[in-house]
């Protein structure tokens, strides 16, 4: 592979962006590339070699860009819905391929692509189905291949294949944004913060029998409070959603009236929910569990 490489330089404002890449990679590949480079949509790229703009489907090769050629790059105004669109159904297309695999991003994004994509390349599927740039994406994996090093989580790197980066059908990878994907660090945390003890506050179970409603969501809860047990003849709405809880016990049977019960976003193994607990539910009618670490 490393015999078909060609060593290319694109010019984009006042920078000379060296790229090395395969000479049988089309236009789109090296578009693709740039993304991260110059934050341009490869909708909004054109490139421009000789006086001519390169065709999206061809080769370099056919395009007769060589070794040690210089293209233009020029961006143009396309809004984003139709960019993201665009690059969504390129990169759909692009994965339709052999060696795929199957991978979990974040807790419940699906994603099939080929083994022997790159990291950068995932990031990019990601675009669309995150709102986050590939520039502001961070991969974090923990598999058994990293156990002997003292931190198992690594963060992947961009120029890796999946196969390199020993990501293998069925692995869970974590995505993180840089710019705030998650409640981040400094003011904007700590007022996060503030508004979750402030929920709890006033969720008093004097309250909760009053409504029926018991809303818990986004309170920084490791475990459903033990208030919430005693009234338990009284609740039909449960929501204890976007919180760290560890574990459902089995006594959830107890809240023989429950209607509505809300568990998405806490990143819940199959092993410590009690199923046969919720199975027992015999008035429920909304169980929600999306973002949880289900197996399907």
């Amino acid at each position: 592979m490393e015999e078909n490489n060609i060593n290319i330089i694109v010019k984009f404002i006042t920078e000379s962006i060296p790229i090395t890449t395969s000479h049988d990679s089309t236009v789109q590949q090296l578009k693709t590339i740039l993304l991260p480079l110059t934050s341009v949509l490869p909708v909004d790229q054109k490139l421009i070699f000789k006086g001519r703009i390169l065709e999206n489907e061809k080769s370099l090769r056919e395009s007769e860009i060589n070794n040690g050629a210089k293209i233009m790059l020029v961006g143009t105004q396309v809004s984003a819905t139709e960019a993201i669109e665009k690059l969504f159904a390129d990169e759909t297309a692009s994965r339709m391929e052999e060696s795929n695999i199957n991978i979990t991003v974040t807790q419940s994004i699906p994603i099939t692509i080929s083994h022997d994509s790159t990291v950068q390349s995932l990031k990019t599927i990601l675009l669309p189905l995150t709102s986050v740039l590939p520039v502001d994406q961070k991969l974090i994996f923990k598999g058994s291949i990293w156990l002997k090093y003292q931190n198992p989580c690594r963060l992947l790197e961009d120029d890796e294949s999946l196969r390199q980066s020993g990501i293998n059908n069925g692995a869970k990878i974590m995505l993180v944004g840089t710019k705030g994907f998650y409640p981040g660090e400094g003011l904007q945390a700590e007022l996060h913060q503030r508004r979750r003890k402030s929920k709890l506050k006033k969720a008093v179970p004097e309250q909760w029998k009053a409504t029926n409603i018991v809303a818990l969501a986004e309170c920084n809860l490791k475990d459903i409070p033990d208030e919430v047990w005693p009234c338990a003849p009284f609740i039909r709405v449960l929501d204890i959603s976007h919180n760290p809880i560890q574990h459902v016990p089995d006594r959830i049977d107890c809240l023989t009236r429950l209607r509505k019960l809300y568990l998405n976003g806490n990143g819940l193994p199959d092993e410590s929910i009690s199923w046969q607990g919720i199975t027992s539910l015999k008035r429920l009618q909304v169980l929600s569990l999306s973002w949880n670490w289900l197996v399907v």
